[in-house]
């Protein structure tokens, strides 16, 4: 996951063995719809009605459905969401109100449209100020009174509520959205398809949008999210914060936690500040010193990635065994026992790929995780030497290439299906596969050998720079590496991310299982 288990990262051989792991309608509470979100809003952007059809008449009905080609059930079609202004209310929880307010683009002319809701309750919808009919969910279709035209953005407010927990992800293994910590505080983690716990959302990374976020607790707690903090203001009933996210996001990487927790603010790097948030029932002592490290690790990430993409970033620590981290842009995740020096340097890696440089569709998630990876190698070579990346490498190949398992050529595939297919074989019922961290890093180390490193560092750096806040493909990256390297390189691509066994790697005399 950008949910970077606790023990990657750690050699998973124990001399002569392996370690397999398993991975294993309702007026809002205390919110009023801000003024910005209705009618001022409607006036203050173009709502021409120039080509509007009455319903039944011209106009698509948008698909529930995306074009992910791994999770097309996530997300839907037929527009663009641009600015999401959401407005909440978390002092009865795990029940919460809200409001959302879309500013949103139709690409073609729609009749209807399709929100992402999962299990909330929706009591009212307003389209330019007009009420609008809606049915269903999770996947809840929008009927304006009257079609929307293309490319004229329109203000869509959706009024919910919803009791939150931790949900099983309809898509793997693991919990996922707003749940509980163990210590009473409140957190999210919502790869890749959580958000909706809490938000409604057109849940996929390819629609990515800025964000504008008041949110409401019980005073005397605290409210932490991503963006930049604008204001926080505490009365005798109630702490309301206001945040703005100013760079496009998508929904599952939006942070959140409620409770009681320990700032430590590690200092500026290039203009960025650095704050990490430690729930105050931990333990500080355990995770200072790893957190301090963080302002030398973006330091490093800028000389190698280019700016750091947004305008704050900090770790933060909860109270809570979910098994890792989690990315949240600006603001990243970490359950006790994954403050980890590679972990850590693993989740600021993904706030330029993943986050900033977002995948278009699911079955590219190496592109998120191989490069967080890499981004762990490359701080072991900064900090340690490059004699010791080279040992991580050759550590890596054996699990990679199945040598560990110490099986002849037709077991090893077998056991490589099982536990290492290649990055962009996986199936969708394993998007955390081993394989797109360790294998997809493993492809950019051999890209860095194959093109050298001159080359390969200005194709990070400019993958980085030119898609910034954009949304990107595998055929994207090996079209900048050739252009970059001036080389040929789809048979090395196709070998590294599609062949059951990983080429070799002579120039350090790493081979795969012979037949």
């Amino acid at each position: 996951m950008g949910k970077v288990w606790v023990a990657l990262g750690v050699t998973l051989v124990l001399l002569g063995s392996v370690m397999l792991i398993v991975q294993e309608p309702v007026e809002p509470i205390g919110i009023a719809a801000p003024a910005t979100t209705t009618a001022a809003l409607a006036s203050a952007v173009s709502t021409t009605t120039v080509g509007f059809a009455e319903v039944g008449g011209p106009g698509i009905h948008g698909s529930e459905l995306s074009r992910d080609s791994f999770y097309p059930h996530l997300g839907n079609t037929g527009y663009q969401i641009e600015h999401v202004d959401l407005r909440i209310d978390f002092r009865s929880l795990p029940e919460l109100d809200g409001v959302a307010t879309f500013q949103l683009e139709p690409l073609e002319h729609l009749a209807s449209f399709v929100l992402d809701v999962g299990r909330l309750e929706i009591s009212r919808v307003t389209i330019d100020g007009e009420e609008a009919s809606f049915d269903g969910g999770p996947e809840l279709r929008i009927t304006p009174a009257t079609s929307l035209p293309a490319e004229v953005i329109t203000v869509v407010v959706v009024e919910y509520r919803g009791t939150v927990g931790a949900n099983k992800s309809s898509v793997n293994l693991f919990d996922s959205g707003l749940r509980a910590g163990d210590a009473g505080g409140w957190y999210n983690v919502s790869e890749p398809d959580g958000a909706t716990t809490w938000f409604p959302a057109n849940d996929h990374p390819g629609d990515k949008a800025t964000y504008s976020l008041t949110f409401t607790a019980n005073p005397g707690q605290q409210i932490l999210t991503s963006g930049t903090r604008m204001s926080s203001t505490e009365t005798a009933d109630a702490l309301t914060v206001v945040y703005e996210m100013g760079q496009p996001l998508a929904p599952y990487l939006l942070a959140l936690a409620i409770g009681d927790f320990t700032a430590i603010e590690q200092g500026v790097v290039g203009g960025v500040l650095l704050t990490d948030y430690v729930e105050s029932s931990l333990d500080l002592s355990q995770f200072s010193e790893v957190l301090a490290e963080q302002p030398d690790m973006l330091e490093f990430l800028n000389s190698i990635f280019g700016p750091y993409p947004f305008e704050t970033y900090g770790s933060l620590v909860v109270d809570a065994d979910f098994g890792g981290a989690l990315e949240e842009q600006t603001l990243s995740t970490f359950s006790r026992g994954a403050v980890r020096e590679g972990i850590v340097v693993h989740e600021m890696g993904h706030q330029w790929f993943g986050d900033s440089v977002s995948v278009q569709d699911w079955s590219d998630i190496w592109l998120n995780e191989g490069f967080a990876t890499y981004a762990e190698w490359l701080w072991i070579e900064h900090t340690l030497g490059s004699g010791s990346l080279d040992t991580e490498i050759e550590r890596n190949y054996r699990l990679i290439s199945g040598a560990v398992a110490g099986l002849n050529y037709d077991a090893t595939l077998d056991w490589l299906a099982d536990n290492f297919p290649p990055p962009k074989e996986i199936e969708s019922d394993n998007l955390f596969s081993w394989s797109v961290y360790l294998r997809g890093g493993m492809t950019l180390h051999a890209l860095r050998l194959e093109i050298g490193d001159k080359a390969f560092f200005d194709v990070l750096e400019r993958w980085a720079t030119e898609n910034r806040y954009g949304n990107v493909t595998t055929e994207g990256f090996v079209t900048l590496a050739e252009r970059v390297s001036g080389q040929e390189l789809s048979e090395f691509f196709e070998a590294w991310l599609h062949d059951p066994m990983p080429p070799a790697i002579p120039e350090l005399h790493l081979f795969p299982v012979e037949p």
